[in-house]
């Protein structure tokens, strides 16, 4: 017997023109909804993958529009590496969204790349100033967030004790796309051996309550970072 409501909603696609949708693409909506109660989890889980596809198709779209731009001022497509996110922060009670463009020095239009999270050595925070190792992309694009989101919060530049503790308690998500693999320098810090602080590792440690969540154009693996934290996915 035909689901009443899939023949209705059949019935309105053709009053409302809606083209090209089947009775039977109909009713396999139908049975996925049913999902949501059946196992709300893997719901809620292909929601989350449903997302993070379309947020990653807008900032790829991001990255071409960017490298178009470069191509006028004769930058090539193969050279450095450009990143694009989108950060969604919690801040008083309001949601700022974030949008950041971050690029290498040879993919840069123009300026430098953010020295907020420039990779420093544990012992003494002094800067890494090997030049591969640095002023990477993903640096660009963090140091541009936290800078906004210290402007929002009134604390750019402050570096006191209570500036850090506000930093602290902010919550929120970010999502990077990179054409490029993320590298051993900016993931640096995370466990013991590491000599320096990468750029992820201090964004993360400045900000423990916002999940970075990043992919690249190179292979699958996505990575999670999150309360001074790193995880693959």
């Amino acid at each position: 017997m035909e689901s009443t409501l899939a023949s209705d909603l059949l019935e309105a696609c053709k009053v409302l023109e809606v083209k090209d949708l089947t009775y039977e693409e109909i009713e396999k909506v139908l049975d996925y909804t049913r999902k949501k109660v059946t196992d709300p989890k893997g719901y809620m889980d292909d929601l989350q993958k449903l997302k993070l596809a379309e947020l990653t198709r807008g900032l790829s779209t991001k990255i071409e529009d960017y490298r178009k731009e470069a191509a006028t001022r004769g930058i090539k497509a193969t050279d450095g590496t450009v990143a694009a996110s989108r950060a969604e922060i919690s801040i008083q009670g309001r949601t700022i969204v974030i949008e950041k463009i971050g690029a290498s020095q040879k993919a840069r239009i123009t300026g430098i790349a953010n020295q907020r999270y420039l990779n420093k050595y544990k012992e003494n925070r002094a800067p890494f100033n090997f030049v591969e190792a640095v002023n990477h992309a993903e640096q660009d694009n963090l140091g541009q967030i936290a800078d906004e989101i210290d402007v929002n919060l009134g604390l750019l530049g402050h570096q006191t004790t209570t500036a850090n503790q506000v930093r602290n308690s902010v919550k929120g998500k970010i999502y990077m796309f990179v054409e490029q693999k993320v590298c051993s320098n900016c993931t640096a810090g995370f466990e013991a051996v590491h000599k320096t602080f990468g750029p992820l590792k201090q964004f993360s440690d400045e900000y423990p309550y916002i999940e970075l969540t990043i992919q690249n154009a190179e292979n699958n693996i996505i990575l999670i970072v999150k309360a001074g934290q790193i995880s693959i996915n």
